[in-house]
């Protein structure tokens, strides 16, 4: 439903839609239970901050059906992440954050959902981001840190490792598959040919 009828013209197009669509209506399950630890730890910007991620992904999925646009809807998405993935690294000591993890995220979810072309610009988003951190902590600009207990520390940096790891699996996973489908289908068109060839033959 909520893919426009442009995009079910294009196999390729329409895969990506509903690959985009499906992850933006699951993103909810990650976004949710995080706002709820900012909250709880009291870090009420970064909770703000995700809350607004999760609504414009959701806002995303009906730009699909509106705008009939891969670029748009997948973009506007990956803009709010890519701001989330900048903010929380911003606040959490930049350069040192072990949050910058998630950089790495968004142009695979973009070279996956959208074209390369989108996960190029992306990667030099998420680059700039790197070369912006490194060069205030050379300078000796002081990034603002949060306080964590040691535990929180641990949870925080196992989260910033496996997530991003886990991520880029999935998304790797469904790129695989979308690869697999469309070799399926050449195959299928192929077969169709030969026979078509065959059957022409025995009718000479």
């Amino acid at each position: 439903w909520f893919i426009h009828d442009r995009l079910k013209n294009d196999a390729d197009r329409l895969r990506r839609s509903k690959y985009i669509t499906m992850f933006m209506m699951a993103s909810p399950f990650f976004f949710v239970p995080n706002v709820l630890k900012w909250m709880n730890m009291g870090h009420t910007s970064l909770a703000l901050s995700m809350f607004a991620v999760m609504t414009i992904a959701i806002v995303s999925i009906m730009s699909i059906k509106i705008t009939g646009s891969l670029a748009i809807s997948g973009n506007m998405a990956f803009a709010a992440l890519a701001w989330h993935f900048i903010y929380l690294p911003y606040v959490t000591g930049g350069i040192e954050s072990s949050a910058l993890a998630w950089n790495m995220v968004v142009p695979v979810l973009a070279a996956t959902l959208v074209g390369m072309k989108s996960a190029l610009f992306w990667t030099s988003v998420m680059l700039m981001e790197v070369i912006v951190f490194y060069k205030l902590h050379t300078m000796g600009y002081p990034l603002p840190t949060i306080t964590l207990s040691p535990d929180q520390m641990l949870q925080t940096r196992l989260a910033n490792i496996l997530g991003p790891l886990l991520a880029m699996s999935l998304t790797i996973s469904v790129a695989d598959k979308g690869v697999r489908d469309t070799f399926k289908s050449q195959q299928k068109a192929l077969q169709g040919r030969d026979r078509a060839m065959t059957d022409l033959e025995k009718s000479k």
